[in-house]
């Protein structure tokens, strides 16, 4: 241990609130090695000391952030896109009435970042359908989403540090309903960032980043974190300049693991913000 000790530079100490330093991991390894705790308060101790000093690495990439952009669908709530195929379905029994096919609807959606973009580029609606689309395929059930209040308390945490804003590529009307159905509508956000804000542009094209950074006020992409479920979605951001966090671990589609070098950090679910924020649990 004395080695061990001799071997580590001054450290400073923690933030409060923040991760630990290397010296509390040493100190209670040295504990360990030398009897004064007994192995599984020891152990318990290291689980949780790995767990987060895992996160602090993470926590350090995330210092400086100034306004953070939360996805809605798929990232807020999780329910194996139960709602987002009510949403695809609700798109289908809507374009079938301009004779596209469901499946040709969604290969839309995964070719140009949502449907009613494609729909527009082809030339299948025009300016004056845009707001009845959006009224008409965001008129589904929500009883698909539960509330969250562990979510909830993660946020209310992250809201503490930095402003934040739902950054959606849908209507904002139906991001406030996802926001209600969670339980988290209450929480002081900053705004919703919808697909009329970025003149229906696909959420990965780089007008659209440069939409939301002016709405959100912030002028160096750097210092502003995007979390979303979408690969295409951060790898865009992070080449506009963002920091990203891909949130989920498999595909929609395939149901393989995902990988994304553009994530500076992938996390099963927004549970998982608070330590990468420097918001750490009471334990």
């Amino acid at each position: 241990t004395k080695i061990v000790a001799q071997a580590i530079p001054p450290l400073k100490p923690p933030a409060v609130g923040g991760p630990p330093c290397a010296l509390t991991t040493l100190l209670v390894v040295a504990s360990l090695c030398s009897g004064l705790l007994p192995l599984q308060s020891s152990s318990r101790c290291l689980l949780r000391l790995h767990t987060a000093m895992s996160s602090s690495l993470a926590f350090q990439r995330f210092e400086g952030i100034t306004h953070v952009l939360i996805d809605c669908d798929d990232c807020v709530y999780q329910n194996n896109w139960a709602t987002a195929r009510r949403i695809t379905e609700s798109i289908a029994a809507y374009t079938s009435k301009l004779g596209v096919r469901k499946d040709k609807a969604y290969a839309l959606y995964q070719q140009h970042g949502t449907c009613l973009k494609g729909l527009l580029l082809e030339g299948l609606i025009d300016e004056a359908g845009v707001e009845q689309f959006l009224h008409e395929v965001h008129a589904i059930e929500y009883s698909d989403i539960a509330p969250d209040p562990r979510l909830r308390s993660v946020l209310e945490g992250v809201f503490r540090l930095v402003p934040c804003w739902i950054f959606t590529a849908s209507a904002r009307e139906h991001a406030k309903r996802c926001l209600t159905a969670v339980g988290i509508d209450g929480l002081p956000w900053q705004g919703v960032i919808d697909t009329r804000d970025c003149k229906l542009e696909t959420k990965h094209s780089p007008a659209s980043f440069a939409a939301a950074l002016r709405i959100a006020g912030a002028t160096d992409p750097s210092s502003c974190l995007l979390c979303d479920d979408s690969v295409k979605n951060i790898v865009a951001a992070k080449a506009f300049g963002l920091k990203t966090v891909l949130v989920g671990m498999y595909d929609r589609d395939s149901g393989a693991k995902i990988q994304c070098e553009a994530a500076d950090a992938h996390v099963a679910s927004l549970h998982d913000l608070g330590p990468l924020m420097g918001v750490l649990s009471a334990s």
